[in-house]
């Protein structure tokens, strides 16, 4: 069998769509959820591709997945609040090939052939081969903060999730209708923008980190990806990753109103308009609040499951390390 990534024939083995060590640190997230023409649930540990070589699964791209779950580890298993800012160091080609891999694992499952070509030129540079993507690709960051009043649990508690082509809004999902009483509404009459050149976008969350990656068609030029990147910066909550940077400060960009449906990019308007809703709820009354005191158990359910989780891995770990050294002697 001929394999996804490297195109020669190999031994062929599981690759987890959603890689196994973030699975790990979420535990809580038993299914997910991905969003088509239709609405489709599934058992996040159970869902492999059967179509990458042992040398690609278990050593280039365990190399990319080993440095996105420590990022994951690192700064978005924690959660945040409102105003928080966070400085991210990062790898470029790294998170980039990362977010890009799995978006192509992604891609393989729906079987779109558009998507998948649309990865196809960049399998180099997610090897590795090459230090460009033969695609330009833009890559933001934001953090999702829950500003709802409900807990997580009542809408799927999804941590993990990846979501092509976004809803970027034009405008704002809630709109102003009586500035003298303070009187909102939601924005039924919302546009979608629309990018230039965009071939292709996608929204990947992982805990309380948030990545937009896009891919621009080839023919673009330099000029025209920055004002397309600026305009991004200049209109969403989202921080550009560049390239030549070693660190970025990203902010919240999820609000009361998509903070459980992240694939509706709102602006930092409609960010800033939502806010002042107050989740629709009397001014007394604190949305964050009311969620941190009716999800105590949940959390502390959270806490558990996260340390099982841990432990058993550790366990199998332990295990394994036996029998390794056990055959080392005999």
């Amino acid at each position: 069998m001929i394999c996804s990534y490297c195109q020669k024939d190999g031994r062929m083995t599981g690759e987890h769509i959603i890689p196994q060590a973030l699975l790990d640190m979420f535990p809580e997230c038993d299914f997910n959820i991905r969003y088509d023409k239709e609405i489709k649930y599934f058992k996040s540990e159970n869902i492999v591709i059967n179509d990458v070589c042992d040398n690609c699964n278990n050593v280039i791209l365990s190399e990319l997945d080993s440095y996105g779950s420590g990022m994951v580890r690192d700064y978005f298993v924690n959660t945040y609040e409102a105003e928080d800012k966070l400085v991210l160091p990062y790898n470029y080609s790294l998170l980039s090939r990362w977010l890009l891999k799995i978006m192509f694992n992604i891609a393989r499952t729906k079987k779109s052939e558009i998507q998948t070509t649309s990865f196809e030129s960049n399998l180099d540079y997610i090897l590795g081969r090459t230090e460009t993507s033969a695609m330009p690709i833009s890559v933001f960051g934001g953090l999702s903060v829950d500003m709802t009043p409900l807990p997580e649990f009542f809408f799927d508690n999804m941590k993990l999730g990846v979501f092509f082509n976004p809803i970027f809004v034009k405008g704002s999902l809630i709109e102003l209708v009586n500035p003298l009483e303070n009187e909102f509404r939601v924005n039924k009459e919302k546009e979608n923008m629309e990018f230039k050149k965009l071939l292709l976008s996608c929204v990947l969350r992982f805990g309380s980190g948030m990545f937009l990656v896009l891919l621009w068609e080839e023919e673009i030029t330099p000029t025209e990806k920055q004002t397309m990147e600026r305009l991004i910066e200049h209109l969403y909550p989202y921080a550009l990753l560049k390239s030549d940077f070693e660190n970025t400060t990203i902010k919240r960009s999820t609000h009361a109103y998509n903070y459980h449906h992240y694939y509706i990019i709102d602006t930092s308007a409609g960010l800033s308009m939502a806010d002042q809703t107050n989740s629709f709820l009397p001014t007394r009354n604190n949305p964050s609040e009311l969620r941190k005191t009716s999800s105590v158990e949940w959390d502390q359910h959270v806490t558990k499951l996260r340390e099982n989780r841990a432990s058993k891995r550790q366990k199998e770990r332990d295990r394994k390390r036996k029998r390794k050294n056990k055959k080392v002697k005999n």
